[in-house]
This record gives structure tokens, sequence and C-alpha cells, in this order.
């Protein structure tokens, strides 16, 4: 991942702040849609591997964290960078886990986002 995104910040431009802004309200909002999980932080920047940060939280004890992940990856594969080409790695953490994303955009642009997933303390 790290490799893709240093070659991408070379070849490419990172995407406006505007269109940085729609994809972190997008990807929020598609992650408010599962049930079993609580956005409770959002943020911008312009780091190269997390132009976009969000933290979550599950909702649901004794869930199983590979589905919780699956469902993310679908989301990201399925939803945010559909028909992009796009790119993403998940990191196991002590309380939950860490994914990855990046996406080059037609426009010849790139988005990068890091979204940190807790089980609920």
């Amino acid at each position: 991942m790290d490799r893709v995104c240093a070659q991408w910040s070379r070849a490419f431009q990172p995407v406006s702040v505007r269109s940085q802004e729609v994809w972190e309200h997008d990807f929020a909002d598609a992650l408010h849609g599962a049930p079993y999980l609580r956005v409770v932080a959002t943020s911008s920047g312009n780091w190269v591997q997390s132009m976009l940060c969000i933290k979550a939280l599950m909702n649901v004890s004794g869930m199983m964290i590979e589905a919780v992940e699956a469902d993310i990856e679908r989301i990201w594969t399925d939803d945010i960078a559909k028909d992009l080409r796009a790119y993403h790695s998940l990191l196991a953490t002590e309380d939950g886990f860490i994914m990855q994303c990046a996406a080059a955009t037609a426009g010849n642009t790139y988005i990068t986002a890091r979204i940190a997933v807790h089980n609920k303390r």
C-alpha cells in the first residue's frame, strides 16, 4: 500500500479539497449505514497515505471482526471506489483493525483514506 501511495503521489495530483470533502461525506455516510458501527470522528488532511481519516466503534459486542472487515471492504470496493483503480489493505490492531485505501480517479487524481475500527469499550 505504501508503494502504491508513493507512486500515485509522484504521478498524479491529489483530489481537490472540495472533492476530498465529498469523498469524506460519502464514505462516512456509507459506514453510518452499517448498524454495527458508530462513526465517532472524521477528518481531512493532506497526508499522502491518509487524506481522509475515519474512526468508528463497533456497537455490537461479540461480533466477529472478520465480518466487519469484509463488510467495510465491500463498502469500499462496491460502493465508494466502484469502477476506479483502487487498492486497500487491512492491519489488525490490539482492539480492532485499520483499513488503508487508495483510489485513482478518471481525472488523473488520487484519494487516500484510513479507517480505524475499534471494539466498543
